[in-house]
């Protein structure tokens, strides 16, 4: 028997939004098979400016757990969250972080606490956290 066309990709059981693509890039790393993991904001997009599309509201309504950064990055998705209805969880991967100051502002967290190397290690462990409470029998 000769099969054509592409073989069937299995059904992905879990939505995964992180905030912008760096999130995703560092999720996809240690996701399961059965996570389906995507940006908001597009790759090329600026996550402070973003503004969310109304299919940005129907991807989110529909996910089971979105990751943000916080510290101000992503100030449009709190009305983003409201309006889509959505019943995920929304975990923020910054938690427990050592903020870096901001160079322009003072007494300011800079947002892109991931470029300092031991931020980074955190947010893995929160985001590998919310994976194993999503999918407890993963841990």
């Amino acid at each position: 028997m000769i099969l054509l066309g592409t073989p069937l990709q299995a059904q992905k059981e879990y939505k995964v939004l992180a905030t912008a693509s760096i999130f995703a890039d560092m999720a996809k790393n240690i996701a399961t098979d059965s996570m389906d993991i995507q940006s908001i904001v597009p790759i090329g997009s600026d996550p402070h400016l973003y503004e969310p599309t109304p299919q940005d509201v129907q991807a989110v309504k529909t996910a089971n757990l979105i990751l943000m950064n916080g510290l101000g990055f992503e100030g449009w998705l709190k009305k983003l969250i409201d309006n889509s209805g959505t019943s995920a969880k929304v975990v923020l991967i910054t938690a427990g972080i050592q903020p870096i100051q901001s160079l322009v502002y003072k007494n300011t967290a800079d947002p892109h606490a991931w470029m300092n190397i031991q931020n980074g290690l955190v947010y893995i462990e929160n985001i590998k956290n919310a994976f194993t409470d999503l999918i407890p029998e993963i841990n």
